[in-house]
């Protein structure tokens, strides 16, 4: 299995002048990935790569997809200063799905022996996995009441009348009976099994593959599950099974791609892949929740403005000093003093948030570049023709590789 690495925007081509066409962090693939790679942006990948000439160009989307002959490739934040190395931008990545799913600090990450930047994402993924499979482990796998059912030699439990009379019409010493017993047969179990499985083909790290095996066989009494769906609607997680809980999200993402992205291709891909817009506009969000000066903090809320038909929704609603804050995050690198990297339309779209929610103070939150280096929540101010405020506000990145956050 081969792992060819990009950033969002970056390039994939034949030729050897690709890694050097733009100044996104591009790769030289073969043709016969290549050929594979450009057939899958013409159909169900045409949200993640566009085509660009002779090139394929990532979109904004992070994480990493497997094509069919076995390549993962792997697209990585474009973080807007000088800073674009592969450690650097796994780690925002990383550090941002951390924020996302309110995942803990894991110890081999933070290690100094760790190489974050020769390890597949994959790998690093299925590593932070198998530490939440071996802290529940640790912690006690737990049982529950499993309702079963069987055609017993004795009674037990509560008798089936149909299946009696269908089963044991002519064996009338038996009885086909629904009972439950105390099994470690629950559906969190089910899962966490099920994603060792499955992962087990995935994985071609020595140490990953080794640990999988062996806390495959300490879960030797549970079954696989046979559908991922019902399993997941039927985990509880209570206070005797909390310690689950981080790895379940884990299995959530490798058994169901279930990350932001709108993506869903062909059945036999697997991605793990996340819109970088929808990532920074829930690291704004952490910020602004963790600034004790603001209040009633609103994300995504909806207003309607033309009954039955039009509605609006600024990425975050809030009160500070008193006064309502509208605000909206961009994923765009802009020139603060070169009004032509401002977009009208997001100027626009502040305007009429303000008319809807009656508010006279705006906020437009970018990631912070060289050409745009305001402290972070001090930015500079605009007013539109009433006096309604706007202010552009630069998010600085590097703080996820800090742990400033």
């Amino acid at each position: 299995m081969k792992t060819i690495t990009i950033s969002e925007y970056g390039l994939l081509g034949c030729d050897d002048s690709v890694e050097n066409f733009n100044k996104f962090k591009s790769a030289k693939i073969d043709r016969e990935t290549f050929k594979e790679l450009e057939e899958f942006a013409k159909n169900e990948g045409s949200e993640i790569f566009a085509f660009r000439g002779k090139y394929l160009q990532a979109k904004s989307y992070v994480g990493l997809i497997e094509l069919k002959n076995g390549t993962i490739i792997e697209i990585l934040p474009k973080i807007y200063n000088d800073n674009n190395e592969v450690k650097i931008q796994k780690q925002v990545f990383i550090n941002l799905l951390k924020i996302l799913y309110n995942l803990p600090s894991y110890k081999f990450l933070e290690s100094g022996k760790f190489d974050i930047e020769k390890m597949p994402l994959l790998e690093i993924f299925i590593k932070m996995f198998l530490d939440e499979v071996e802290y529940i482990i640790k912690k006690g796998l737990k049982s529950d009441y499993i309702t079963n059912e069987d055609n017993l030699n004795y009674y037990k439990g509560k008798l089936l009348i149909n299946k009696q009379i269908s089963k044991n019409f002519i064996h009338k010493n038996k009885f086909y009976c629904e009972f439950d017993e105390y099994h470690l047969n629950r559906s969190e179990n089910k899962l966490i099994k099920t994603t060792l499985k499955y992962l087990s083909s995935k994985s071609q790290n020595l140490e990953n593959k080794k640990r999988i095996r062996m806390y495959v066989e300490h879960l030797y009494e549970v079954e696989l599950s046979k559908n991922i769906y019902f399993d997941f609607r039927n985990i509880k997680i209570n206070r005797g099974t909390k310690h689950y809980k981080n790895a379940l999200i884990w299995a959530k993402i490798f058994l169901k791609n279930n990350t932001f992205s709108s993506f869903s291709g062909d059945k036999e891909a697997f991605s793990i892949l996340y819109p970088m817009e929808r990532l920074f506009e829930n690291y704004v969000g952490y910020l602004l929740k963790n600034k004790n000066e603001i209040k009633n903090l609103k994300f995504q809320k909806q207003k309607t403005f033309v009954k039955n038909l039009l509605s609006s929704r600024p990425d975050f609603v809030y009160k500070f000093n008193e006064e309502k804050i509208i605000g909206d995050a961009k994923w765009k690198n802009i020139d603060i003093n070169n009004s032509k990297t401002l977009s009208q339309n997001d100027f626009y779209q502040l305007f009429a948030y303000s008319k809807i929610f009656n508010s006279k103070k705006l906020k437009l939150f970018y990631p912070r570049n060289e050409k745009f280096d305001y402290e972070e929540f001090e930015g500079k101010k605009f007013e539109y023709f009433d006096a309604t405020e706007i202010e552009i506000l630069s998010i600085d990145m590097m703080k996820l590789i800090n742990k400033d956050y």
